[in-house]
């Protein structure tokens, strides 16, 4: 009996990734493993001192505690401790409003709420045999009121953009699914090289349309998913931030096991030229 094709859930390293049919099909169903780049160490590392910094205020009851700041970054990278400088003297927290920080919110087809607590449950999660569809994992998440809560996400590159990105359209949409009280949610891109921020604001009466856009990339995602495990020849590669990042490192990964054509067809993917011969 043929197995049902097991799509992973839609998130937002899974949205980015699929610019590229070849990069997801690397990383999704080949489930290839490439190496992060010094952005992504730097992200990494920046993001896990905000976790342990906020919740240290929420134990302590403090709304700012530079001591203890400086004690987390201390042994952080050159580059990663720029960033942190700044964040330690304009941001203060008030530990009531604080609901949690890395809060992985995990949804069905049906935008039902899917409990996905255990080991490897975030990347592959199965509750009362109901596949999680929609997954994400929220910086910050701040509660002003009953109705009105607010995501911090902390952004550490270095080009500023709009709140009108997938992600700031999904994050709220995943928390208004996993708490019916809110009425208004409130985004938040933080760019924390430079101390600044750009929201939007969604209200419950847009979650119809979040969902749409959500089912719609979904949908994108199962067909893509579908085309490259039945081995079809549809799928082109497309050239773009993320080749660099993580194509070379998946050629190098296969190149040993996989035809030549492979790579051949990726657009995205030049192979240097050999210097002429000088006359």
């Amino acid at each position: 009996m043929t197995q049902p094709i097991q799509i992973p859930p839609l998130r937002q390293s899974v949205y980015e990734d699929m610019a590229c049919s070849h990069l997801y099909g690397a990383k999704h169903v080949a489930q290839i493993v490439t190496p992060g780049g010094p952005a992504a160490s730097r992200g990494i590392e920046i993001h896990a001192v905000f976790a342990r910094y906020i919740s240290h205020l929420v134990k302590a009851r403090r709304r700012r505690d530079l001591e203890f700041f400086d004690g987390l970054i201390e042994g952080a990278s050159a580059d990663a401790r720029a960033v942190l400088e700044r964040f330690k003297y304009n941001h203060a927290f008030d530990p009531e409003k604080i609901v949690d920080t890395e809060l992985e919110i995990a949804l069905d087809e049906s935008f039902e709420p899917v409990d996905t607590e255990g080991e490897g449950a975030y990347a592959n999660a199965t509750r009362a045999d109901r596949r999680v569809a929609y997954l994400g994992r929220l910086d910050l998440v701040q509660l002003h009121s009953r109705t009105r809560a607010q995501i911090d996400d902390w952004k550490s590159y270095f080009q500023i953009v709009n709140a009108d990105t997938f992600q700031s359209k999904f994050y709220p949409l995943l928390l208004f699914c996993r708490n019916p009280a809110l009425q208004k949610v409130t985004f938040v891109l933080e760019f924390v090289r430079y101390g600044t921020s750009r929201k939007v604001e969604y209200l419950l009466s847009d979650v119809p349309w979040l969902k749409e856009i959500a089912q719609r990339e979904r949908k994108r995602q199962r067909q893509l998913h579908e085309l490259i495990t039945m081995g079809t020849s549809e799928i082109s590669a497309a050239p773009g931030r993320h080749c660099a990042a993580h194509w070379n490192a998946i050629r190098i990964r296969t190149q040993a096991r996989a035809p030549r054509s492979t790579y051949s067809t990726c657009s995205g993917f030049v192979k240097p030229r050999k210097p002429r011969a000088m006359s």
